[in-house]
C-alpha cells in the first residue's frame, strides 16, 4: 500500500536532514535496465542499526515507486545473524521531502534489522541519478549508455537509501545487462551468471564503508582496455567502440596517480580495483570509488595530436578524481557545508601529483594563471565566504563554481606555501590517518595541520579566509623600518580584515650573484614593518601564493617594473593582473594599466613570461567591447601594435619543444588580431588554413586549432559555416570537438548565431549547448540575440545547464556596450533576472549582474578615454 502525502511543518534541521534513528551498515542492491520504455527496476536488501525505539524507518526517495516492503529483525544465533520472520510495510511517499516512511506494525526496540524493497523508476534527462547517455556510433546507430551521477542528493533518484554523507555503509551490487553490453560498479566484478532471457547478471565485490553519493553504475556498450597495474591495483580504462587509442594516456596518468597519492598520504589506495569511465554527453567528472565516471573530452586523449593545454587538462582532470579516492571516499565532509573542502583539496592535490607526473609543465603557474577567474567573482559584494551553512542539499549546488574549486585550493596552496611542505603534509597525514572511513568538519584538516606546525596560528589563518568572502588588498609602501605592508579589503564587498600569510622577496641588485632574500609575516589588521630594504625593489606576495592583490607606492612600482624580467613567471603574471584588477575596479587611473603593459617589453624573446598576456587578452576584449564606433579604429591599432610582433616573432609554426604558454600566446595573437584587430593578413590566414583542413590536405597543429577556427568562424562565408558546424557534428575525437564548439562562439552572423542557438538547444549535448550560449553571450556581435534566446528559453536552457548554470550565467555579464544601447540591454538583464525564482542558484545570478554592472561602470568611465 503506497499514500502520497504532503509534508508536515516541521523544523528546519528536520525538513532537511534524517533522524538518526535508524542507521545503515549495509545495501545489498540489484538493477535491471529496460532501454526501450526509459525506466529501470531494482531491488534491495539493507541492514539497519536501530538506535533507538521507533515506530517508523524513514530514508531519502524520489522520482521511486516502491511497490513492496519487508521488514525482519536479524537475530544473533550465536553462530551469526539469522534472519526472523518478515513482515509487509506500509509505505508513505513524500515527494516534497524526497522520503519515504516505512510504518512498522509495531514499535521496536533497538537492535539489528534488515529491510527488503522493490522498487522501479523512470531514466532521467538531467545529467542526475540514473540516467540515460545517447550517442552515435561509427556506424551512424544511436547508442544508449545508463550512467549514475550521485553526487550531492541524487542516489534516492536511484535506489531508496539515507543519502546523506555521514550515513556510510558497504555496497553490494549486482547489475542486470542486456547482450553485448558492459556492467561497472564500484566493486571488482565477482561473477556473471546467464539469465534465460538471454541477459547476463553482473556480481560486484562488497565495497568499503562509503557515502551514498559515490556509489556507481553504468551499462552500456563499452570496450574495455586491457589492465595495468599501480601497487596491486588493476586500473582499466572503459569507452566507446572505435576509442581505445585515446585511452593510453589515461592508464599511464592514474597508475602514476595510484603511487604518487599513496606514497604523499601514506595510505594505500582504499579500493579493490580502478576503473575509469568515458561516457557521451555527460557533463564533467565523478570520483565514486573504484568507477570514476568522466565525460570523454577529460579523459580521453590522442597523445599525438593533442595541443599541451588539452593533455595538461585531461591529466589534472585524472589526477582530480583519484585525489578524491583517499580525500572525499577514504575521509568524507559530515554534511554538505564541507564540499569546498572536498573539491578544493582535491584540486591542490592534483596540482601536486601533476607537477611530480610532468614537473616541465610548470603546472602552479597555469593555476595561478587561472586564479584570476575567482577573484574577478570575489571581489563583488555578492561573493560568498568558500564555506557557508547549508541547510537544504540543493543550497550545496552553489558550491560547484571557481570559489569551491580554485579559491579553496590556493588557500590551501598558500598555507602549504607558508609553513613549508614537510609540515603541511605531515598534519596531512595524520588528519586521514585519524579519520580514514569516518566522516569530518573543516577544522579538523586545520586543526591536524597547525598541531604539525608547531606555533603557526594555521586555524586562524584560515578561518579568516574560509568563512569570509572576498580577499585582502596588501599595500606596500617604503616605511621608517623598511618596507610597511596593510591591508584593506579588495573590490566592493565591504570592510573585512584576514590573517595574511605574507612572503616577501627582495629583488637582488643587478649583477648581484646572491640568492634573493626572503621574509615572512603574519599581517593583521594593524599591518606589518619587515626589516626590508626597498630600494631595489620587492615583490611582496613572493612566489604569487599569497590569495591577495598588491598595491605598491610609486617607488615600488617603479623599481618592480624596471625590473620585470628578473621576476618569476607568475610574480610577473601577478604584477599585471593586479594592475588591471585595480583599474577595473576604479582602485587607479587605467593609465597606471597601461605603464605596466608597456613596460613589458617584447612579448616574445625577452624575459617577460608569455603568460602575462592572458591579462591583456582581457583587457582588449573589454576595450573592444567598451569603446564607441568612432574610436573602434583606435583600438584595432593598439591591438596590432601590442600583438603584431608577437606573432612575427612565433610565426604560425609551432615549435617541437615549444612551451604551452608560448603556444598559448600565438592562440592570442591569432584570435584577436583576427577578431579586435581585424587585421585582413590574420584573418586570410586563417580561412586558408581551415580550408586546407577542411579539404584534407593539412591539418591545422592542435595548439592553435581553436584560435584559428574562432577567426574563420568569425570570418566565414556561409558555406564555411555551414562546413564548420558540419564537422562539429561529425567529429569523434573528444579534443577536436572542443575546439570546433569554441569556433562556433565566435559566428558574427546574427542570423545563423540565432539559428545555431535554436538547434543547438534541441540536438547539442547538454554541457556543449551551455558552453555554445555562454561563448555567444560574450560576443559583441551577437550577445544580444544570444541573450534574447536565453531569455524566450529560460527554462529549458537554465534546466539543461544542471550543475554548470553558474557557467553559463558568466556569459551574461559580458553584455555591455557604450552608450544608451549598452545601458538598455544592462537593464533588461537586471529586470528578467530579477524576476525568476531560482533556489540555490540566485548568488550565481546575482554575481553575474554585479559583474555585469561592474564592466559598464568601466566602459561609462574609460569609453571617452579609450
Amino acid at each position: 500500500m503506497i499514500r502520497r502525502v504532503k509534508s508536515p511543518a516541521s523544523s528546519p534541521d528536520e525538513s532537511f536532514r534524517l533522524r538518526r534513528t535508524a542507521l545503515p551498515r549495509r545495501y545489498r542492491i540489484r538493477i535491471r535496465p529496460d532501454f526501450d520504455a526509459g525506466s529501470f527496476r531494482g531491488c534491495e536488501q539493507v541492514e539497519l542499526d536501530i538506535v533507538e525505539e521507533t515506530g517508523e524507518i524513514v530514508c531519502n526517495a524520489v522520482d521511486l515507486d516502491i511497490s513492496a516492503a519487508r521488514f525482519r529483525p536479524l537475530l544473533d544465533m550465536g553462530g551469526g545473524a539469522t534472519a526472523g520472520v518478515a513482515e509487509p510495510l506500509a509505505v508513505k511517499l513524500d515527494q516534497e521531502r524526497e522520503r519515504a516512511h516505512f510504518l512498522l506494525p509495531r514499535t521496536v526496540p533497538p537492535g539489528r534489522y534488515e529491510l527488503d524493497l522493490e522498487f522501479a523508476g523512470t531514466f532521467n534527462d538531467k545529467l542526475r541519478g540514473f540516467f540515460l547517455n545517447t550517442f552515435v556510433d561509427s556506424d551512424g546507430r544511436e547508442q544508449k549508455i545508463a550512467s549514475t551521477q550521485f553526487q550531492s542528493t541524487d542516489a534516492r533518484r536511484a535506489f531508496p537509501c539515507w543519502d546523506e554523507p555521514d550515513m556510510k555503509a558497504v555496497f553490494a551490487v549486482e547489475l542486470d545487462v542486456p547482450p553485448q553490453m558492459t556492467a561497472v560498479s564500484n566493486g571488482p566484478e565477482l561473477s556473471v551468471a546467464e539469465l534465460a532471457d538471454g541477459w547476463r547478471r553482473v556480481s560486484f565485490g562488497e565495497t568499503p564503508v562509503m557515502s551514498t553519493y559515490i556509489v556507481a553504475f553504468v551499462i552500456g556498450p563499452l570496450e574495455v582496455s586491457g589492465p595495468v597495474e599501480a601497487d596491486g591495483v588493476p586500473i582499466r580504462v572503459l569507452h566507446v567502440a572505435g576509442k581505445a587509442r585515446l585511452a593510453e594516456h589515461a592508464l599511464e596518468v592514474a597508475s602514476h596517480a595510484l603511487s604518487f597519492y599513496r606514497e604523499w598520504f601514506g595510505l594505500p589506495y582504499p579500493g579493490d580495483k580502478l576503473d575509469l569511465v568515458a561516457v557521451p554527453n555527460r557533463g564533467g567528472a565523478m570520483e565514486n570509488l573504484g568507477a570514476a565516471i568522466f565525460v570523454e573530452s577529460a579523459l580521453l586523449v590522442d597523445q599525438e595530436d593533442a595541443s599541451r593545454s588539452e593533455l595538461e587538462h585531461v591529466t589534472e582532470v585524472i589526477e582530480h578524481e583519484i585525489a578524491h579516492m583517499w580525500f572525499g571516499d577514504l575521509v568524507t565532509m559530515r554534511w554538505w557545508n564541507g564540499l569546498w573542502l572536498n573539491e578544493a583539496f582535491a584540486t591542490f592535490m592534483s596540482l601536486k601529483c601533476l607537477d611530480s607526473f610532468r614537473p616541465e609543465w610548470e603546472c602552479w603557474t597555469t593555476f595561478g594563471i587561472g586564479r584570476e577567474t575567482p577573484m574577478l567573482v570575489d571581489a563583488l559584494a555578492s561573493t560568498r565566504p568558500i564555506e557557508f551553512t547549508v541547510r537544504e542539499p540543493d543550497e550545496a549546488e552553489a558550491m560547484y563554481d571557481s570559489l569551491t574549486y580554485v579559491k579553496g585550493a590556493s588557500v590551501v596552496r598558500m598555507i602549504e606555501q607558508y609553513l613549508g611542505e614537510d609540515r603541511f603534509q605531515r598534519g596531512v597525514r595524520n588528519y586521514l590517518a585519524v579519520h580514514q572511513f569516518a566522516n569530518t568538519e573543516t577544522s579538523d584538516l586545520w586543526e591536524a595541520i597547525e598541531d604539525a606546525a608547531g606555533d603557526e596560528p594555521v586555524h586562524e589563518i584560515m578561518r579568516s579566509f574560509i568563512f569570509r568572502g572576498g580577499y585582502p588588498l596588501v599595500t606596500a609602501a617604503e616605511g621608517p623600518g623598511g618596507l610597511q605592508l596593510s591591508q584593506e579589503q579588495f573590490g566592493l564587498a565591504g570592510d573585512g580584515r584576514w590573517l595574511v600569510p605574507c612572503i616577501v622577496r627582495e629583488l637582488a641588485a643587478p649583477g648581484d650573484p646572491t640568492a634573493p632574500a626572503r621574509s615572512k609575516a603574519i599581517l593583521g589588521a594593524p599591518g606589518a614593518d619587515l626589516p626590508v630594504d626597498p630600494a631595489e625593489g620587492v615583490v611582496a606576495n613572493a612566489g604569487a601564493s599569497g590569495f591577495y592583490r598588491v598595491r605598491y607606492s610609486p617607488a615600488l612600482r617603479s623599481a618592480l617594473l624596471s625590473r620585470l624580467g628578473s621576476l618569476l613567471p607568475l610574480e610577473q603574471f601577478s604584477v599585471v593582473s593586479d594592475a588591471w584588477a585595480l583599474a577595473l575596479f576604479d582602485n587607479a587611473p587605467l593609465s597606471e594599466f597601461l605603464e605596466v603593459v608597456s613596460a613589458l617589453g617584447p612579448p616574445v624573446g625577452g624575459d617577460v613570461d608569455p603568460g602575462v598576456f592572458t591579462v591583456v587578452e582581457e583587457a582588449i576584449r573589454t576595450f573592444d567591447h567598451a569603446v564607441a564606433p568612432s574610436g573602434r579604429a583606435t583600438v584595432r591599432a593598439w591591438t596590432q601594435a601590442l600583438l603584431q610582433p608577437a606573432l612575427d616573432r612565433l610565426g604560425w609554426e609551432p615549435g617541437g619543444n615549444e612551451g604551452a604558454r608560448r603556444s598559448n600566446l600565438r592562440s592570442i595573437a591569432i584570435r584577436q588580431l583576427g577578431d579586435v584587430g581585424e587585421d585582413d593578413a590574420v584573418i586570410e590566414r586563417a580561412r586558408e588554413l581551415f580550408g586546407s583542413e577542411c579539404a584534407g590536405e593539412a591539418r591545422v597543429p592542435a595548439s592553435m586549432a581553436a584560435a584559428v577556427f574562432s577567426v574563420a568562424a568569425g570570418h566565414g562565408t556561409e558555406e564555411e559555416l555551414a562546413r564548420l558546424r558540419a564537422r562539429f557534428r561529425s567529429s569523434r575525437d573528444p579534443q577536436d570537438e572542443e575546439r570546433l564548439l569554441e569556433a562556433l562562439g565566435f559566428v558574427r552572423d546574427p542570423v545563423f548565431a540565432a539559428e545555431l542557438c535554436a538547434s543547438g538547444l534541441v540536438e547539442m549535448k547538454s554541457p556543449h549547448f551551455a558552453v555554445l550560449l555562454r561563448r555567444l553571450m560574450t560576443s559583441r556581435h551577437v550577445g544580444p540575440v544570444a541573450w534574447q534566446f536565453f531569455k524566450s528559453n529560460w527554462q529549458e536552457t537554465s534546466a539543461r545547464a544542471g550543475k554548470g548554470f553558474w557557467r553559463l550565467l558568466s556569459g551574461v555579464s559580458w553584455l555591455i556596450a557604450p552608450g544608451p544601447q549598452g545601458t538598455a540591454l544592462v537593464e533588461d538583464v537586471r529586470e528578467f533576472l530579477g524576476g525568476q525564482e531560482l533556489d540555490g542558484m540566485q548568488r550565481p545570478v546575482d554575481q553575474a549582474i554585479e559583474t555585469l554592472g561592474l564592466r559598464l561602470a568601466f566602459v561609462t568611465r574609460e569609453s571617452e578615454a579609450l
